[in-house]
C-alpha cells in the first residue's frame, strides 16, 4: 500500500466516527447493488464490495444502510446518517459531500416494448409519449432537465418502473444498459434501445465534516480501487454489462 494510503487512528476517527464505517447501498442503481433471492435478503455488489474493502483497511466493520433510491442516499450522507455513499456525480452537488473522481462509468439507456415503433433515443422525446423513471434517480434529475416534450411517470423502484411501464401504457423506461431488466420477469417483452442517452459518473462520497485528510485520502483509494483492477473484478464477478471502470485521474484533473 502507498504512502499516500497510510492510515492512523485520527483518519480512522474521521471516516468512521461511531467505530464502524456506517456505508448506505442504493439499491436503486442495480449496477452497484442488488438483493440476493432468497429468505435471507443479503445485498451484494460492487459498492458492497468496495465498502467491506474499505472497512477491512480501517480496522473496522463495515454496517450497510440500505436505500431505495439516489435521493435517500444523499441525504443519509449528508445528514451524517452514513460516513460513506456511493453516487452520481451529478446528484452531489450543492451537497456537504466530498466526493473522489469518477471509478466507474455507467451507462443510461432507454427500454420499450418489443412491438414499440420507437427505434432510437431520439424517437422517445415526444409530446405523447410517456417515460417511466424511478423516483429519486439520478435519471429522474437528468430527464427532469433535458426532455422537452415527453411527460416523465414516477415510479418508486426501478423494477417497479418495468412493470409499471407495461402496465399503464407507457412508451419507455430508463435503466442501465443490460442490467436493469436481467433480473425483470419482463424482460422477454422487452427491447433496449441501441446506444445510450446519458453516462452516470459514479464516485464515492464523504461527509464534508470528515476533513481534508479524509476527502484526500478517499480520492487516493479511488484511484488505487481503479489501478489495481479491483473494480474491474468485481464487474466480472457480479456479472454487470453496461458500465467500465473510469479512466485514472491526470495531474491536470
Amino acid at each position: 500500500m502507498s504512502a499516500i494510503l497510510t492510515i492512523d487512528p485520527t483518519l480512522v476517527a474521521s471516516l468512521a466516527p461511531t467505530g464502524v464505517l456506517r456505508t448506505v447501498i442504493n439499491l436503486g442503481n442495480p449496477a452497484l447493488a442488488r438483493m440476493r433471492p432468497g429468505p435471507e435478503q443479503q445485498v451484494a455488489g460492487v459498492s458492497i464490495d468496495i465498502a467491506q474493502d474499505l472497512a477491512h483497511r480501517l480496522g473496522v466493520e463495515a454496517r450497510l444502510m440500505v436505500v431505495d433510491n439516489a435521493r435517500q442516499a444523499v441525504e443519509a450522507v449528508g445528514s451524517l446518517e452514513a460516513d460513506l455513499g456511493f453516487f452520481t456525480l451529478d446528484s452531489c452537488q450543492d451537497q456537504p459531500i466530498a466526493t473522489s473522481a469518477p471509478y466507474l462509468l455507467i451507462e443510461g439507456c432507454y427500454l420499450v416494448r418489443q412491438e414499440s415503433p420507437i427505434r432510437n433515443n431520439e424517437d422517445v422525446d415526444q409530446a405523447h409519449h410517456k417515460v417511466v423513471v424511478s423516483q429519486g434517480s439520478a435519471y429522474e434529475q437528468f430527464l427532469g432537465k433535458s426532455l422537452e416534450y415527453a411527460q416523465l411517470v414516477r415510479a418508486s423502484t426501478s423494477l417497479d418502473a418495468i412493470a409499471n411501464m407495461l402496465d399503464s401504457g407507457a412508451d419507455a423506461v430508463v435503466g442501465i444498459r443490460q442490467t436493469s431488466w436481467n433480473d425483470s420477469p419482463h424482460k422477454d417483452r422487452l427491447r433496449q434501445l441501441d446506444g445510450c442517452f446519458m453516462v452516470l459518473q459514479q464516485v464515492l462520497g464523504i461527509s464534508e465534516e470528515a476533513g481534508a485528510d479524509a476527502a484526500r485520502f478517499l480520492a487516493a483509494y479511488t484511484e488505487h480501487l481503479k489501478q489495481s483492477g479491483f473494480i474491474q473484478a468485481r464487474l466480472d464477478e457480479h456479472g454487470i454489462a453496461g458500465a467500465t471502470v473510469a479512466p485514472l485521474r491526470t495531474p491536470e484533473d
